[in-house]
């Protein structure tokens, strides 16, 4: 057995204080992401005025980032690779007044800066900068999933509570185009008041849960194909649930 014998000076040793401007520092590098091709390392890394930049590099050469999309008044958050060539991003200001941001918003860029588009919007008057063919959609989108299919599109979210919506807080699933911010419907036949949707890896939303506010019932919709009609697995009390709840997590092959 070997003892190890710390001296009085060493146990007294103060250590050394953190600098306060440490806690609020960008991270000089973090959420590096490989291209589905892996070529290319997406990343979020500490820009020159401050602000967190997104940076994209060949993986041969880790060390040549190059800079494809930054703010002036935000942060770059989360990164996601929709193809080899496009990715879709996240921004937040973290300095900003308490409900001034909705939510993280999205943007859509190339691998190397080009075709930069507003994909959803941040606050409530974000939907009307620019031209129409040029403003984002309202903040209430909100990014589901990548497809990974080759193509330029995503799943978005949306959250049905502004213009009149006849399911308040109920949720869509659309596809949407990052190049032209064209979206479409997933379901043609959406059931009432569904609050989450369960997609297989074909992208179609097979099974959905919805919840019924005047009642509190919570209820798990399914059906085999998007030709088939919906089906009813399970109703439950959402707040007091009891054996028969049941929350669908994925489709199976």
């Amino acid at each position: 057995m070997v003892a190890f014998f710390l001296s009085a000076t060493a146990l007294a040793r103060t250590p050394a204080e953190v600098p306060l401007a440490d806690f609020f520092r960008i991270p000089s590098l973090r959420s590096p992401v490989l291209s589905p091709d892996g070529s290319r390392i997406a990343a979020v890394v500490a820009g020159a005025q401050g602000r967190a930049v997104l940076t994209v590099a060949e993986v041969n050469t880790p060390g040549k980032r190059v800079g494809v999309a930054r703010f002036h008044d935000a942060d770059v958050g989360q990164v996601w690779w929709v193809n080899d060539r496009r990715l879709v991003f996240s921004a937040s200001v973290s300095q900003s007044v308490q409900g001034t941001q909705f939510t993280d918003g999205l943007y859509a860029v190339d691998a190397d800066g080009e075709n930069y588009v507003w994909l959803v919007g941040r606050s409530t008057g974000d939907e009307s900068k620019g031209t129409i063919g040029s403003a984002p959609l309202r903040w209430n989108h909100r990014l589901a999933r990548t497809l990974r299919d080759g193509s330029d599109d995503i799943i978005v979210h949306r959250l049905n509570f502004l213009d009149g919506a006849y399911d308040f807080g109920s949720t869509s699933v659309l596809r949407l185009n990052t190049r032209t911010r064209a979206t479409r419907s997933l379901v043609g036949d959406e059931p009432r008041r569904v609050i989450e949707w369960v997609l297989n890896a074909d992208n179609e939303a097979l099974a959905a849960q919805s919840f019924d506010r005047s009642s509190g019932q919570a209820t798990v919709l399914w059906r085999q194909n998007p030709a088939t009609p919906w089906t009813e697995l399970a109703r439950y009390d959402l707040f007091t649930p009891g054996p028969e709840q049941l929350s669908p997590l994925g489709v199976l092959p």
